[in-house]
C-alpha cells in the first residue's frame, strides 16, 4: 500500500465526476488513459482495475486514489460494481507526498496526553513525514 499526503491549503483543479453503475456482472472497465488524479469511491460491487502494471481490487464501502502516472488503466476481472468517480489536477509544485505508511501514524490515531510538569509533547508521531519515500509512482 502506498499512502498519499496532500499538502495543506493545496488548490485541486476540477476535471470531471459522476456515478457509474454496471449494465451487468460481466462489465469490465475500458482501456483509458489517465492523465490526472481519479479517486473511485465504491457503492456497490467490486471493481477490479489494473493501473501501471499494479492489480487493484475495490470493494464496496472502499476507496481508490490513482495519481496520474502517463499510464492506462484497464479492468482485469468482470464484475457488477456501482461508483462514484471525480477526476482532478494539481498545481505541478503542489504534488502530494508519497511515503511509506509503516513510517506514519495516522492524526486519528494520535494518542493525546495532558501536558505535566510544563511537557507539551504528543504520544506517537502524526502528519506527514518530511520526505518522499524513494520510489514515489513506481511500484
Amino acid at each position: 500500500m502506498q499512502l498519499l499526503c496532500l499538502p495543506a491549503g493545496q488548490l485541486f483543479g476540477y476535471v470531471l465526476t459522476g456515478k457509474f453503475k454496471s449494465p451487468s456482472g460481466e462489465w469490465k472497465h475500458a482501456c483509458s488513459y489517465l492523465a490526472e488524479y481519479e479517486l473511485f469511491v465504491m457503492t456497490e460491487g467490486v471493481l477490479y482495475l489494473s493501473y501501471n502494471h499494479v492489480d487493484f481490487t475495490v470493494k464496496s464501502g472502499e476507496y481508490l486514489l490513482l495519481p496520474p502516472q502517463n499510464a492506462f488503466r484497464q479492468g482485469f476481472r468482470p464484475a457488477g460494481s456501482s461508483f462514484y468517480w471525480l477526476h482532478f489536477t494539481t498545481a505541478l509544485g503542489d504534488l502530494p507526498t508519497a511515503f511509506d505508511p509503516e513510517h506514519f501514524t495516522p492524526p486519528l490515531r494520535k494518542m493525546l496526553h495532558a501536558p505535566s510538569d510544563g511537557d507539551n509533547s504528543q504520544d506517537g508521531a502524526g502528519g506527514c513525514p518530511d520526505e518522499a519515500a524513494p520510489g514515489y509512482g513506481q511500484k
